[in-house]
């Protein structure tokens, strides 16, 4: 079964997007997929694509550059060689340039003349890294043999490149930006008016709130330890001197203790001399231990117990 866009001699790029065709311009090639996703045969591409392609100039309001020819000459006082290539706007018709540094001369003897003898018109040698060789390669089309790509510049008409504004260099291109043009198939569809309508999206609202505490503890509030105040100076001036306990994994007592429980919990591996010190203390009689509790309680609060 044929194609609706292979019975039409002059189709429109609206009637290609009103039967699902995507319509791009990639590295300088105008691209058509067709409704199943599989490329239009390159053959009906190019002999539609000079109608094609101004339709969509036409509706984004963007020339474009189609290469028409090329020569090789001398410029300048000096006579340097150079290849011009020759370029049209598609939408104006006016016709621009630009030129690349190129050798027109034979650098070694063959049965076709001598070295130093002046190239065939319309030959050229490039020398490797030139602005003609990083062009061509920005274009995607394969190097050649830097004397012989003369050879291959129809390969250029199959291409649409980027426009410039020329008003300021009497019709000369800036040869360093000359590049292919792109333009996206969405951006096709938006100047016709058929953008992609964009995918509504749902998120599941939920009810729980996240786990702040991913600890099965709860770690106690720094212990605000109070020092007794320096006499040298007197308590007037610098009063008690405050430091912060670090909170440690020692500090800490399970969140569903009770809190008479979490208080009375003893403190998992005390150092060595708190270890010491209440043993000691167990073998202190009662006058001895309220005699030792009245003298820290002075040292804290700087008066006895009442």
């Amino acid at each position: 079964m044929e194609n609706n866009a292979y019975k039409s001699t002059l189709p429109s790029i609206i009637e290609l997007l009103a039967q699902c065709y995507s319509i791009s311009i990639a590295r300088g090639q105008l691209i058509i997929n067709q409704p199943d996703g599989t490329l239009m045969d390159i053959e009906w591409v190019n002999s539609h694509r000079s109608q094609l392609v101004f339709e969509i100039l036409m509706q984004m309001g963007h020339d474009a550059l189609l290469y028409t020819d090329h020569s090789a000459d001398t410029y300048g006082d000096k006579l340097v060689g150079g290849v011009t290539l020759q370029f049209e706007h598609l939408l104006t018709g006016t016709k621009v340039y630009a030129i690349f540094n190129a050798d027109l001369t034979r650098k070694r003897n063959t049965k076709h003349g001598k070295a130093g003898a002046h190239l065939p018109k319309g030959q050229f040698h490039v020398a490797k890294g030139s602005g003609f060789c990083k062009f061509w390669a920005s274009i995607g089309l394969p190097s050649r043999k830097l004397s012989s790509y003369y050879e291959h510049m129809g390969k250029l008409k199959l291409l649409i490149f980027e426009s410039q504004d020329v008003s300021k260099s009497k019709n000369r291109l800036n040869s360093s930006l000359l590049k292919p043009l792109h333009i996206s198939c969405h951006k096709v569809k938006a100047a016709f008016g058929l953008t992609d309508k964009t995918p509504t999206s749902y998120r599941q609202v939920t009810d729980k709130q996240p786990t702040v505490s991913t600890d099965k503890e709860s770690l106690e509030h720094p212990k605000t330890l109070g020092l007794p105040a320096d006499c040298a100076t007197g308590s007037i001036y610098c009063g008690n001197t405050v430091i912060r306990q670090k909170v440690t994994r020692g500090n800490a007592y399970p969140i569903s203790a009770p809190l008479s429980d979490s208080l009375n919990t003893p403190i998992v591996d005390k150092p060595k001399h708190e270890t010491e010190t209440t043993k000691r203390a167990k073998g202190q009689s009662d006058d001895e231990w309220f005699s030792d509790y009245d003298e820290s309680y002075f040292l804290e609060h700087g008066y006895y117990p009442s």
